[in-house]
Order: structure tokens, then C-alpha cells, then sequence
């Protein structure tokens, strides 16, 4: 296990692939973990790319740490961990809240990154997506057994109970559900942040989001939006559709 201190809290990371010329930082999902890239799309790409993955902090493997979730001190703690690796340009890959850790880092540190690939990047201001202030525990629990229906993958008890303590944790003893209010209003400044870097958009055709994904694409010159089969889910649902995607775009 390889753990790496970013702003006094234990990060959780793995790399493939370490020789490779050029690097792909991969970024997951809140209340999700490194395993959403780990078995089936960072292998693949690991074949010409130097993979980082890592568990935001509060999740998976990585401590918990009671306060920093809004969008920039976590993509400020992204920008450490990058240092710390000794990583120069990087090119990013972000699923759901991971996607937005890398819309905000095409703002406001557009010369840290190559390319980009963005999942399912939500817009918080949706009724859907509006913030964690309206889920419970017992939610956002349900919410994780209707993914593991949908994708087939059904977590184990040792590993609900983990979440169950990590989500109890998230919301009742952390700043967590402040943090995601101070950017609700994140997608109004990406019309007139005219960013240039190459970037790839990757929705489900099923997904509540997929207005975030045409919304992007019209707002970012030099993007491409592809819509697959599947919904918020898509990089476990149809993970070879992902996957393929991946390698058109950073092969």
C-alpha cells in the first residue's frame, strides 16, 4: 500500500506503469473510491500511460479528514499530490465529482493539464444534483444498492458497513454538506472561462446528467460529447464503451 500526507490527512494512491513518457491523473466519484477506474479502464490505458489513482480523502482507503470539500481545496490537494509524485503536465480523467475536480483545474490551472476526459460531471444547481444537504445516510446507501443493481456488482457486508461509516461520518461530522454549497453555481463561470484544452465528454444515454454533458459541450470550444448506453453508472455498466473512449482520445 502506498499512502502520500496531503494537508496532514494519509491519501491513499496507486501507480501503473511508472516509465511511461506521459501520465494520467484518474479522479472518482464522491462516496465512491479508486475501484470505479481500477479493474477494467486503468489497466487498458497502463498499456502506453503512466496510471495515478487515488481515494479522496473520507473515502476508501484514505483517512477521513473533517473539513476541504469543496472544489477548490480538493483540487488543491490534487495539485499536492501531483508535486509530491513529481509529476509535471498531467493529463485527467474525472467521474462524477472527480469531473468537476477537473472542470475547475481547466479554470483555474489550465497549464498543469494535457488533455482531459470528463464522466458524468453533474451540474450541482440541478434538482438531482443539487447537494448533499437533502440525502441520509440510509440514501445515499440505497443509492449505492441501486448502482450495485445496475451494474451487477454487489458489495459485500464488510464493505457497506465501511460505507455506512464513512458516509456517517461525511455528513454528520465533517464540513462536507457546507463545502458542496459554496459551489452549486460552479457551471455558470465555464461559458466564459474559454478553455482551450482538448477534452472529452462521456455521458450515459440513461443519465439524469446528460444535460451537463451537451451543456459542456457547448461551452467548451474544443470538446467532443459522446453519448453511450448506460446511466450515471456508465464507467461499471459499459466499462469497455468507457474504455474504448479513453483510448481513442489518449491514444
Amino acid at each position: 500500500m502506498a499512502f502520500v500526507k496531503i494537508k496532514d490527512t494519509n491519501i491513499y494512491y496507486l501507480e501503473s506503469n511508472k516509465e511511461a513518457d506521459e501520465t494520467i491523473l484518474m479522479l472518482h466519484g464522491m462516496f465512491s473510491n479508486m475501484a470505479v477506474f481500477y479493474l477494467n479502464i486503468a489497466p487498458k490505458l497502463a498499456e502506453k500511460y503512466h496510471i495515478v489513482l487515488y481515494d479522496f480523502k473520507g473515502h476508501g482507503m484514505s483517512d477521513v479528514a473533517a473539513s476541504g470539500y469543496d472544489l477548490r481545496s480538493m483540487t488543491e490537494e490534487m495539485l499536492e499530490l501531483i508535486e509530491k509524485l513529481h509529476l509535471k503536465k498531467v493529463h485527467i480523467t474525472g467521474y462524477s465529482f472527480g469531473g468537476l475536480i477537473a472542470l475547475y483545474t481547466l479554470i483555474h490551472y489550465p497549464d498543469i493539464i494535457g488533455k482531459a476526459a470528463i464522466i458524468e460531471a453533474p451540474n450541482p444547481d440541478t434538482e438531482e444534483h443539487r447537494t448533499v444537504q437533502t440525502y441520509s445516510r440510509d440514501l445515499l446507501l440505497q443509492k449505492t444498492m441501486d448502482s450495485s443493481s445496475s451494474t451487477q456488482l454487489k458489495p459485500s457486508n464488510r464493505k457497506l458497513n465501511k460505507l455506512n461509516a464513512q458516509i456517517e461520518f461525511l455528513l454528520n461530522k465533517s464540513t462536507l454538506q457546507d463545502d458542496m454549497r459554496l459551489f452549486l453555481n460552479f457551471f455558470e463561470e465555464i461559458p466564459g472561462s474559454h478553455i482551450s484544452n482538448e477534452t472529452l465528454l462521456l455521458y450515459g444515454n440513461q443519465s439524469d446528467c446528460v444535460d451537463s454533458g451537451y451543456f459542456l459541450h457547448q461551452s467548451i470550444k474544443d470538446s467532443q460529447l459522446f453519448i453511450g448506453e448506460g446511466d450515471h453508472n456508465i464507467p461499471v455498466q459499459n466499462s469497455q464503451w468507457i474504455t474504448d473512449k479513453l483510448v481513442d482520445f489518449f491514444f
